[in-house]
């Protein structure tokens, strides 16, 4: 769900996994505050599961 910003994110934890072929793994779970409506409002949970790119400079 895209909400068009957010207010603020807590109770987050943020874990990074496998690195291969220059991707690692991403995990990122915690709690935001959204108040787009009624049952989305405080303390909203989020789950962000990706695999991002590695670029050595």
């Amino acid at each position: 769900m895209y909400v068009f910003g957010h207010h603020d994110v807590y109770d987050t934890t943020l874990a990074f996994g496998r690195m291969a072929a220059e991707h690692i793994e991403l995990a990122w779970d915690g709690l935001c505050d959204v108040f787009w409506s009624s049952d989305f409002a405080e303390a909203v949970p989020f789950q962000c599961r990706c695999v991002a790119s590695v670029r050595h400079r």
